[in-house]
């Protein structure tokens, strides 16, 4: 029974481990003979397709959302979130949109969370104006979109606020459609491993990224950079209609809209092909001077496209964004605001590469009420 048990223990990790090298030389066997081209051709059907449907019901004042989703995947969408929602005859409200940057918290944190849409509630209490976060975690455009329209058709606030949610569009195309052809685990270990959601995060936040870009350094592969322009370019485009159909909505329904661009961890390592997305990266850590060291890790950052919270080309989005001139619609550019500030755009604000801290949440709110006061967004 002794050998028994003392083979057990030997034998058993070493069969793990060839297991894990054999799935790890296939899957890398496999991404050396990725088509390029199909993975475009089916971006682009699922950018087209109808993702999912949201029903939204207010019910003994509260507010239930249900997400059903149609396409399935590796993507964790909120699927449903219900929180007091009180009609009120006698205040003014503020709808607030986006998704998990304004709604999740770091799995450790105990109490009530400070987002800004809280704080900035706290701030407004006097004003008798309710501030509610309608944050729904991996939701892109279009579903935000859609929320907007259900949401309001339920109840018409004052004045709509947008965080900008590229990151989940771009996030979304890439885990549904991109990065599962450059996986190094096969779906069987993917399953085991996302058993455990803490070991899931951690595998394809540090483990996975940091294994292709060594991969890549010693040449066992060789990903090309032409076709990761052109799926961002496609996800760009679709974005860019999401949020044009974002502001006809808010048009239709006579509300204005104060878009908030999101801002990021710029110290946080981005993982792309390598040679490029790494060279600025390390430019601009050593860099002194502040605005040369932004330019250069927002060019790093950019070139991100194996990290778990792709953003696609923020530099870009980001002046999309700033430069939209509509009817009703306000743009609060929190990046050239806090640049100004010579804010430190990094994990001392940022738990990873979007997922805000309280301290800047607590900012964030002070930069939006001091905004909807001068430009008297709402009068109670």
């Amino acid at each position: 029974m002794k050998k028994v048990l003392f083979s057990l223990c030997i034998f058993t990790p070493l069969i793990c481990l060839i297991i894990l090298l054999i799935s790890f030389s296939w899957q890398i066997y496999q991404i050396k003979k990725v088509d390029y081209r199909q993975i475009s051709r089916e971006l682009k059907d699922y950018l087209e397709k109808d993702k999912g449907k949201i029903t939204v019901k207010l019910k003994d004042n509260y507010l239930f959302i249900d997400y059903a989703d149609y396409l399935g995947g590796e993507i964790d969408k909120t699927r449903k979130r219900n929180f007091p929602y009180e009609n009120r005859p006698e205040s003014s409200v503020i709808h607030i949109y986006g998704s998990s940057p304004i709604i999740s918290r770091p799995f450790f944190f105990r109490g009530d969370f400070p987002f800004f849409s809280a704080v900035l509630s706290e701030q407004l209490k006097e004003r008798k104006i309710k501030v509610y976060n309608f944050g729904m975690s991996s939701f892109d455009s279009s579903d935000i979109k859609e929320l907007i329209e259900k949401t309001v058709a339920l109840d018409k606030p004052e004045l709509i606020i947008f965080y900008d949610c590229s990151g989940s569009d771009f996030e979304n195309a890439y885990f549904t459609n991109i990065k599962r052809r450059f996986s190094l685990l096969c779906p069987f270990l993917k399953n085991i491993i996302k058993i455990n959601r803490l070991a899931d995060w951690f595998y394809k936040s540090q483990i996975e990224p940091n294994l292709i870009n060594l991969l890549q350094k010693i040449t066992l592969l060789n990903i090309q950079r032409e076709p990761f322009e052109e799926y961002n370019e496609l996800i760009f485009s679709a974005y860019k209609k999401g949020i044009h159909d974002i502001i006809r909505v808010a048009q239709v329904n006579n509300l204005p809209l104060l878009i908030l661009p999101s801002i990021c961890n710029l110290e946080a390592q981005p993982f792309g092909i390598q040679g490029v997305a790494d060279s600025d990266y390390k430019l601009g850590i050593k860099e002194k001077d502040y605005s040369r060291k932004i330019a250069s890790l927002m060019k790093a950052r950019d070139l991100d496209i194996f990290t778990i919270d792709v953003g696609g080309p923020r530099a870009a989005i980001h002046d999309f964004l700033a430069d939209i001139n509509e009817t009703g619609v306000y743009v609060l550019d929190l990046q050239k605001e806090l640049e100004k500030e010579k804010f430190p755009f990094n994990h001392k604000y940022f738990y990873d590469i979007g997922h805000m801290r309280p301290a800047l949440h607590k900012i964030i709110a002070e930069y939006l009420y001091a905004f909807i006061t001068e430009n008297e967004l709402i009068n109670p």
